[in-house]
Formats: C-alpha cells, structure tokens, sequence
C-alpha cells in the first residue's frame, strides 16, 4: 500500500544525454509520432517552439511517461494515476485532500474543489499546488497541459452552456521528458524515481533500459528536422516600426525568451524549404473553405449580424471591445500528419501537440498567454491584434509590396484602435497580480511576420506580487482580451450568449508550470489556429474582435482566414492518406 506522506528527498531524477554528439541530431516530432503509434492508449504532450525572427527551430520537450493525470469539470478534479510513482503520489492527494474526496477506484480519485474566494482562491487548481511543493535539489515537477477557456465559470461565477463541454483542464505530471536544443543540438532525457519502491542500483538499470529504447527508436530515424529554412526577409529585424503616433512610450529592447529568442549566430544545417501550398490570397482561402472538401462552414449570417449588434453596444458604452467566434469542422484521419504539415507551412512561436486517449489537440500558436520567469518575478503579456497577408507575388515575398502591407496594418484605424484597447487591457490585467509602479510595455505595436501573414503585437509586463504565484496570476488575467474584449467579464457573458456552446480548449492556454529551487516557471500560448480532434472530425475555431469601426463582411472574412491554415494542413494530409 503506497504511502500517504512523502519526504522530499524519496522522489529522485536521473538525466543522460539522449544523442552521443551534435552529428546524431534528430526531429523531435518523427520521435513523438514513434511513440504515440507505439502506444495510442497513453498520453503524450509535445511542445516545441520556433523564433520570431527568422522561424528557426529553438527548443523541442516531450512528455514520453505520465505519472499522473489530472483533469476537471467544474468543481470536479479526476486525478488517474498511471505508474507506480503516479500510485504513490495520488495517495499523497488523497490524504491531503481527505475532506474533499468523493470518490475512488481503480487508482482514479475524484475531488470536489470549487471556487471560493477567501477559502480556496485557486479552485480546481488548488489541487496542483501539494504537487508542486515537492520540488527538492534533485526534484522539479514539471506539469504541462490544457488550461481550457470554460475554467473561466468556476472563477468569475459565469454560466457556461452544458453543450461541448466536457473538460475545463487537462494537465499532466511528467515521470519521463525529452528536451532538445535545436541551437546547440543537445538532448536530453530524465525521469524519475522513488526510493520508496527501488533502490538506486535498480534505478540506474531501469532508466538504461529507457534511455536505449528511445536510443533505439533514434537509430532508426531518418536525421532531418521539419523545421524549414526562412529566407532573410521574414526576419522582423529589419522591419521595425521607427514611430508610431501615438502618446505611449516603449521600450523596444524587448525580452529574450525561449519561445521568441534569436538565433542569431547559429547555423541550420538542414534545407527543407516551405511548402507553397497554403492559402495566400482571398481566392486561395476560398478554395480552402470548400463543402465539397468536407470543411462545415457556418452560416456568415448569424455571425455578422451579432457584429452589428455588438457595434450597436459599443457605441451605447457596454463594450469597448468583443471576440466572437465561428467554428469549421473537417474530417481528420492523421492528425499527426496535419501537425506536422501546419507546423511546416507556418512555424511558430508555440507549436503543440497533446495526444489524450481521448482527444487531440494541435497547434501553430503565435501569441502567448501568460509567462513568468522566478528570477525576476517578472509577468509577460504579448497581445496580437492585428493580421494582413503578406506582399507577395506567384509566391515569394516582394519587399515593395510587404512594406505596404505594413504600412497599411500599422495604419488602419480599425486595427489600431482594437490592438490599443487591448494593451490598455493587458496593463488592467496585470495590475491585479503586479506591483503597480513595475507594469510597462516594453514593446508597442511592433510587426512580428511569419510566412503568410504579418501581425501587429505588443508586449507588457509586470512584476508578480511577493504574496501570490504564478497560477494565481493565470487565474487573474484569464482568458486573454485578445480572445474576449473589455469589459472582459461582461464580453465573455456575451460570448456565450452569441456561441451557446462551451469553448473548451479554444482561447484557452497550453503550456507548462515547473517547480525549482528557484521558483515556479510558467509558460504557456493562447490556444489559436488550432484543432481539437475527436472521433476523426477536427474543430476549428476562430475569432475576429470587434470595435466601432469593424464590417461585418469583413470580420466573417477574418474568421476564416484564420481557420484556413488549419484546415489547410488537415486537407493536404487527408488527400495524401486517400492516395496511399
């Protein structure tokens, strides 16, 4: 029977390179896809991450084991344990959460932890935080994961439709991690033990023997990434904005940061070059949205006719600003296939993909949700608002005309005025969690270009509070403005007045929170150009925010040119799985 109480030092990891030297580099991706054919029934989280400014590859981290599983609905937390550490670590909860367990079986716990304010400010995610407090020298939880939209009801007391919604989170406690350095090309791989049911010499033995198996998986693959090479011109570094007339001042030095660090210096051996296939203008996009296809497309009707409702508001004063959703569907018989077909039409800051017994979800995510660095305590938003296809001409950037694309974004008065109020938005937020004196936009309205599309951003920070952790700052500033408006909370009532359905994963954020000595690190992006994966049909959702001067016609529009890169990448690999 497994113990209830833990001493720190019981729980143990060991860590070996991967990959005898740099020249046995490989991609972490045909690595997961390796793992996930070989056992579909198990949960495994891939993250991997592309730099801003040319689109290189940066770092790659797989979940390979799960020692727990932890998900919610509402007040209700399932924790499943997986392993035999998972077996120890649930009967921790369970004495820790004696008063709120109200079933168990089968090594599946249910707890009861709703919301209150004063009592349990974190709710269901109270449940992370024995987890966390484990952290030793020779122990940093790592836990990654979906934080869904619909967490939201729970927190700030809104009514969400009981249609789509099925989980509010879906984390998971890591026994065994991958991580690869694409700049370095190191790998690595740990995992980890309890001294409570193996001694060190069998640890040593075990952890070989998985250090050989995915050694083997390795030699079998083929070394190459698909992470493509971007030629200079989609690097942001020779675009930046010289001024913006505007009465606010920022400080364009910016943040390094593993999700949008430069690569400068360091040199791609490999030279798979984009595909060509993706939508590139209006005429492209349309062939994508395509019946015929099997892509569902709502009706423009309804949609835009809540637009004008919504600019009727805005007007009267109820809202500054809204971001209703439309939702595309498409059969998808590989979703591995289609992520890494998306991942290589449009590398991102944050590329995910998180297989669940149950579901999938993947994604080429460009904004990020909430970051938090222990060190400097420091808190950062980076809101996107704004999009425009890139100047091209038969498919290669012309730089006459993607100047004038930016020129034209950075000037748009719609645009502007949707991505000021969001970075008034993003400061509101962070003042609830900061000191006030360190909140800052330390970049404004700059222009971030990918390969399709360039997009107008802006990054604010804050200093975290001594009194509070990083989770009680998602809990603060969830969801993004970005996916809701202002005033968030009425805007996200109207939401769910308009959609009638439960957002799930959509607008929500999927990253990771990991416990050192140092502190707790947060990373995490908002869930966009995305695809939730079920029973072979894949969702797509996706936004447009509205102001005074928003069309209707063209918010419609805007919603599919965001959904057709997915979809984009679903349908290519579909028509190959229908030709082999």
């Amino acid at each position: 029977m497994p113990y209830t109480t833990f001493n720190r030092s019981q729980i143990f990891t060991l860590t070996e390179s991967l990959t005898k030297s740099a020249d046995h580099y490989f991609d972490p991706c045909t690595l997961f896809t390796e793992l996930v054919h070989q056992n579909p029934q198990a949960p495994y989280l891939l993250f991997e991450s592309a730099s801003t400014d040319d689109q290189r590859a940066l770092k790659s981290l797989i979940i390979t084991q799960s020692a727990l599983t932890i998900s919610a609905l509402k007040s209700h937390v399932t924790v499943r344990a997986i392993t035999t550490l998972g077996e120890y670590l649930l009967a921790y909860l369970q004495e820790i959460f004696k008063a709120e367990l109200i079933h168990f079986q089968d090594q599946e716990a249910i707890f009861d932890l709703p919301f209150e304010a004063t009592v349990r400010p974190r709710g269901v995610l109270t449940i992370l935080d024995p987890l966390l407090a484990l952290k030793s020298p020779e122990f940093s939880p790592f836990i990654g994961g979906l934080l869904g939209y619909d967490l939201v009801g729970d927190v700030y007391q809104i009514t969400i439709p009981e249609e789509g919604r099925e989980r509010d989170l879906s984390l998971y406690l890591a026994e065994g991690l991958i991580t690869v350095d694409h700049q370095t090309k190191e790998s690595r791989y740990e995992e980890l033990f309890l001294s409570e049911i193996t001694t060190r010499l069998e640890s040593y033995k075990s952890f070989n023997q998985h250090l050989k198996h995915y050694q083997s998986i390795l030699d079998r693959m083929s070394h190459h990434t698909d992470f493509p090479i971007i030629s200079p011109e989609l690097s942001t570094e020779d675009h930046t904005i010289q001024a913006v007339p505007t009465d606010r001042k920022a400080n364009q030095n910016g943040l390094a940061s593993l999700s949008r660090g430069s690569t400068q210096g360091y040199t791609h051996s490999y030279h798979q070059q984009y595909s060509q296939s993706y939508p590139q203008a209006d005429g492209d996009m349309r062939s994508v949205m395509d019946p015929k296809k099997g892509v569902q497309i709502p009706d423009r009707e309804p949609f835009k006719a809540v637009v004008e409702s919504y600019i009727e508001q805005i007007h009267a004063g109820k809202l500054a600003q809204i971001v209703p959703s439309r939702t595309f569907t498409v059969p998808c018989p590989d979703p591995l296939s289609s992520y890494r077909a998306l991942k290589t039409a449009y590398p991102s800051p944050y590329l995910f993909y998180l297989h669940d017994p149950e579901f999938t979800l993947f994604g080429a995510s460009p904004e990020s949700s909430l970051k938090y660095d222990p060190k400097s305590r420091e808190l950062e938003l980076y809101p996107i608002a704004g999009t425009k296809l890139r100047g091209m001409i038969n498919g290669e950037i012309d730089d006459a005309l993607d100047q004038l694309a930016e020129e034209t974004l950075i000037n748009d008065p719609k645009e502007r005025s949707e991505h000021l109020m969001l970075v008034d938005l993003a400061e509101e937020d962070l003042a609830l969690v900061s000191d006030p004196e360190t909140i800052a936009v330390k970049a404004l309205m700059k222009v971030d270009r990918y390969r399709y599309v360039m997009h107008l951003v802006s990054q604010v920070v804050g200093r975290l509070r001594d009194d509070l952790s990083p989770i009680d700052a998602y809990l603060a500033v969830m969801n993004m403005g970005t996916l809701t408006g202002a005033p968030k909370r009425y805007a996200m009532e109207e939401i769910y007045r308009y959609e009638q359905v439960a957002r799930g994963s959509f607008g929500g954020a999927i990253g990771y929170i990991q416990a050192t000595m140092e502190g707790e690190y947060f990373d995490s992006a908002i869930v966009i150009r995305s695809a939730y994966v079920a029973d072979g049909i894949a969702k797509v959702q996706a936004g447009a925010g509205i102001v005074a001067e928003s069309n209707p016609d063209r918010e419609a529009d805007e919603t599919e040119n965001k959904a057709s890169s997915v979809i984009m990448a679903i349908l290519q690999t579909s028509s190959m799985a229908k030709v082999a």
